[in-house]
């Protein structure tokens, strides 16, 4: 390889560079940390970049080595890396990068014997991501999802489950920008308890719920509304969009335009419950709506003991904490949150951004997850 120094100058002769790996093969979107390069003939004097952003690289003495601070880049890849010698020559290494939504976690730590912690997660493109509702909604559909999990999330589906899923899900989650979110642990166990009975000057529009006062948080979802001739039977809210709306199951006969004063109540009847003698299954044609906040709520009626919901599997089908005593269908209440919960087990984690938590997601070819590190763990602590 030659490089002219001038118009009829001398002409040096050098080594064509090459690339041969780079470590590691992946980041989180914010960058950070170092990329080590191998290859021959490298040259910090002359031109690199990765995924097309320029980087200036530390190389050794021998070219055979070089370091360089890993940039912030949008999510994607892999993508190239490029490095044109100062002599001229240029090695590009094809598909040698993958920048993936890496995750900051605060505080990064806390206990299970705490009922709730709020967390922030600080991140990149995280307002193109659909959560569902603000409280979460089941925990393996769809939509996107904040989990906690030990190891590498895996929902590749083995039998029915996932190979490596969520150990449990980070509630509540609020997008505060496209850097940030917050959500909400329930390390403890006791999931998201019902608010009491309580009143609120509200409006109705189609199936949202209005109340300048509102304050409304997850444990509003469940709530029975109650107050004006215009609700049917058995209406309640199903999820919370803000602090000042919620979303009701059905809409009223006509719309409370005027603000009325309407009561939440802390028990919702489901009309079309069913489930089989001795069996934990629970099915609801539409009326129940479950959502994961609840898991911990207790259900009550014919040929049930103080049963509780354990798991939610889909908007009409949920699990019981144990048998029931024989088959039934009809009018079931769901109130409170009385049930001891398991605690989330000491140890490290990992806190995983997902664009969809339905099993086998990955065969779609289009899941995003959050990469491992650093800013992801989290510690559940028995201080």
């Amino acid at each position: 390889m030659a490089k002219a120094e001038a118009a009829g100058g001398t002409y040096h002769v050098g080594a064509t560079p090459t690339l041969a790996t780079v470590s590691p093969k992946a980041a989180g979107t914010q960058g950070g940390g170092t990329l080590l390069i191998a290859g021959t003939g490298l040259d910090s004097a002359g031109t690199w970049s990765l995924g097309g952003t320029s980087v200036s690289p530390t190389v050794n003495g021998a070219g055979t080595l070089a370091t360089v601070a890993i940039p912030a880049h949008a999510a994607g890849g892999p993508f190239s890396l490029v490095h044109t010698a100062s002599e001229g020559g240029t090695a590009t290494l094809a598909n040698a990068f993958t920048y993936a939504n890496g995750l900051s976690v605060t505080p990064n730590t806390s206990s299970n014997s705490k009922a709730r912690t709020d967390v922030s997660v600080t991140g990149t493109n995280l307002s193109s991501l659909t959560f569902g509702t603000t409280t979460g909604k089941t925990p393996d559909d769809n939509n996107a999802h904040v989990y906690l999990v030990k190891g590498t999330y895996d929902p590749t589906k083995t039998g029915l489950l996932k190979a490596n899923g969520q150990v449990t899900e980070c509630l509540n989650v609020v997008v505060i920008s496209d850097t940030e979110l917050l959500c909400s642990l329930y390390l403890a166990g006791g999931g998201v308890p019902l608010n009491a009975t309580r009143t609120v000057s509200a409006t109705v529009s189609n199936t949202t719920l209005t109340a300048a006062a509102g304050n409304f948080g997850p444990g509003d979802v469940g709530q029975t509304v109650t107050g004006s001739t215009s609700l049917g039977a058995n209406t309640y809210i199903t999820a919370v969009i803000d602090p000042t709306r919620v979303t009701l199951n059905k809409a009223p006969t006509a719309a409370i335009s005027t603000a009325t004063t309407l009561t939440l109540n802390p028990a919702r009847v489901v009309s079309d419950i069913t489930f089989a003698n001795n069996s934990t299954a629970v099915t609801s044609a539409a009326g129940a709506q479950f959502t994961s906040n609840d898991v911990g709520r207790v259900v009550s009626g014919t040929n049930l003991s103080g049963q509780y919901i354990a798991a939610v599997n889909s908007p009409t089908s949920a699990t019981l904490s144990a048998v029931s005593g024989g088959a039934s269908s009809g009018n079931y209440t769901i109130t409170g949150t009385t049930a001891t919960l398991p605690e989330v087990p000491v140890g490290t984690y990992t806190l995983t951004v997902v664009n969809s938590g339905a099993v086998d997601a990955q065969s779609s070819g289009n899941l995003m997850k959050s990469v491992i590190n650093s800013g992801s763990t989290f510690t559940v602590a028995d201080f």
